[in-house]
């Protein structure tokens, strides 16, 4: 296969996959907005997601050492590939255990990664969230 073969496969794998990753993300967004339902839903798109990373981390990791050896890394895809998606009862026990740190831990990572971000107000997590957590809670 020549260089430019390689590319053109790496580069054509990529976009399919970024572009079912992004569709699978949109299409997600009804069934992740239902409160604590979503987790589920939430936890199966990011493992999609990261599967797609990892994926695209691995082609772009081998066209590099395909192209220029000594430049290669294999530092960013094996950092990705070993991340792990939390359970939903991981999840659940976070929020249970104390929402407003959850919800300012992830906002904290997605404004460092991000760049600009649209600041997020912190929502209320007062008496009536945590009577309603319990009551949901009890449900799942």
């Amino acid at each position: 296969m020549t260089v430019k073969q390689a590319t053109q496969s790496v580069i054509d794998r990529t976009m399919m996959r970024t572009t079912r990753s992004t569709l699978a993300n949109v299409s997600s967004i009804p069934g992740e907005s239902l409160p604590f339902f979503g987790i589920a839903i939430v936890l199966a798109a990011t493992t999609y997601e990261l599967k797609t990373a990892c994926d695209n981390m691995v082609d772009l990791y081998d066209l590099q050492v395909a192209l220029d050896p000594d430049t290669a890394r294999s530092d960013d895809r094996n950092a990705v590939c070993a991340l792990e998606v939390p359970t939903q009862q991981e999840v659940w026990s976070g929020i249970k255990k104390s929402p407003k740190e959850a919800w300012e831990g992830s906002i904290s990572t997605l404004e460092s990664i991000a760049g600009r971000m649209k600041k997020i107000e912190t929502p209320d997590f007062g008496g009536a969230w945590h009577r309603f957590a319990s009551w949901i809670g009890d449900r799942l």
